[in-house]
């Protein structure tokens, strides 16, 4: 059984604008190779095609030159988000490129995304399904979901805390549903957001339950870069790794890329109060940025307003709705 990391953070920086430049992205690749970085990944797969320094491509071809010197032990990986690429498109895998594609997708989407993931699969990648917001799922849609992936066999298949609302005991009854019913020749992964602070626990815990029954993968990005709150952060986890499980990451550079790489984009995300609203009522980190940002709301009535939305206007983004529905929470407080 296999530990694998999976660092995300030239594909979790774009999420908020944040541009590299195209020597910072050689460089960054470099040293995520020099620090034994299991899985790389190196941005997005968009119909809206690249950005001359962010990490969002048109095709597999536009990653190509920052893969100069491609190891043969490691993954590299882009990400699809779906109904954002149209996989006729996608050339055929040749080895010089990216080596797998995964593939994410909100739950209005299940029923779809699988034949898009066959696509993906039949031009050669290695597919990796990541279940958005898995936890907005019953245990019996998961499973029947998973059934379904069984079918695909692809190459991995994850559980996604996408509002970074999982305790350690709902990620410890993800972990268990998941794993048994998952074929045990897919590859397990876990992917955490930080707005409860418990990413790098949580990682840690789905590593502690599962090294010894399967191969597994664990996301995380440089200082946690991400979307609101961040992810987990690369270096805690290749520390984790190397002190309880023989693992055999270079730290210095990572502490490089930290140094010398991020300093212009660091600062762009964290734990706040705002996070932890969006983490506790499991709610789209977009809106809670457009009332940040819109209208200066407090805390505590960020809080108050959060609580009067529905399920389904908490987990998506409308901001027209979402400027109806607080300008009436102002008119009636």
């Amino acid at each position: 059984m296999k530990i694998n990391l999976l660092d995300c953070t030239l594909r979790e920086a774009p999420v908020k604008d944040l541009m590299f430049g195209k020597d910072i992205i050689q460089k960054f690749i470099s040293k995520l190779e020099h620090a034994n970085t299991d899985i790389i990944e190196c941005g997005f797969l968009r119909d809206a095609g690249a950005c001359e320094n962010n990490t969002i491509f048109l095709n597999t071809d536009e990653i190509e030159p920052f893969l100069i010197n491609k190891q043969s032990d490691k993954i590299y990986t882009v990400l699809i988000d779906y109904g954002r690429y149209n996989v006729e498109k996608l050339f055929q895998y040749n080895g010089k490129s990216v080596d797998g594609i995964r593939i994410c997708f909100k739950k209005h989407e299940k029923d779809d995304v699988l034949e898009f993931a066959k696509h993906v699969k039949d031009k050669g990648y290695k597919v990796f399904i990541q279940q958005v917001d898995t936890s907005g799922y019953s245990d019996n849609e998961i499973i029947e979901f998973i059934d379904c992936v069984n079918a695909l066999k692809p190459y991995a298949y994850s559980i996604v805390d996408t509002f970074g609302s999982m305790y350690p005991k709902d990620v410890e009854h993800l972990l268990k549903l998941v794993d048994t019913y998952l074929d045990k020749n897919i590859i397990m992964g876990f992917h955490a957001h930080n707005n409860l602070m418990l990413a790098a626990a949580n990682s840690q815990l789905f590593i502690e339950n599962l090294f010894d029954k399967r191969t597994i993968i664990t996301d995380a990005a440089v200082l946690g870069c991400g979307r609101g709150a961040g992810n987990t952060n690369t270096e805690l986890l290749m520390q984790f790794i190397n002190t309880f499980y023989s693992g055999n990451y270079n730290l210095d550079a990572i502490f490089d890329i930290a140094d010398d790489l991020m300093p212009k984009i660091h600062a762009h995300w964290g734990y706040s109060l705002p996070y932890f609203v969006s983490g506790t009522h499991s709610t789209h980190v977009f809106n809670i940025n457009y009332l940040l940002e819109k209208h200066n709301i407090s805390s505590k009535n960020l809080k108050n307003f959060i609580e009067t939305l529905d399920e389904s206007q908490k987990k998506y983004y409308n901001y027209d709705l979402l400027e109806k529905l607080y300008h009436n929470y102002c008119k009636g407080n």
